[in-house]
């Protein structure tokens, strides 16, 4: 099973473009074993929040990157980047990989998060 993990982010020095540091944020991901594709960009009601979506090919895969040594350093790299109000959101999901990367590969893409549902409500939603 694949799992997404998005970030959702203002930057402390927002810009009209992604800074050198963000690219090296992300561009630091594409090498690391198990992200199988990478997105990123902003918020259309609020262009100074952004988006990074992290594809991994399995829930090891992330979580033999979260005890790497190379997490602490881009971890860092992103906290010098990421403004703390309002503060980063972490979160994770496991998606259909196919379905998700038609979604996310699109000019635009909406993303909802339904916390405390149950657990056939994609059922109930299709």
């Amino acid at each position: 099973m694949t799992v997404t993990e998005f970030i959702l982010l203002s930057f402390k020095h927002p810009s009209s473009s992604p800074s050198a540091a963000w690219a090296d944020v992300t561009s630091s991901l594409k090498s690391v074993p198990g992200v199988t594709s990478l997105f990123t960009g902003p918020q259309l009601e609020d262009p100074s929040r952004h988006l990074l979506v992290i594809n991994w090919a399995s829930p090891e895969a992330f979580s033999a990157f979260a005890s790497s040594e190379s997490y602490t350093p881009w971890f860092a790299s992103l906290k010098a980047i990421a403004a703390t109000d309002p503060a980063p959101v972490f979160y994770k999901a496991p998606l259909v990989p196919d379905e998700q990367e038609k979604a996310l590969r699109a000019p635009c893409t909406e993303v909802f998060v339904a916390y405390g549902v149950e657990p056939d409500f994609i059922g109930k939603t299709a």
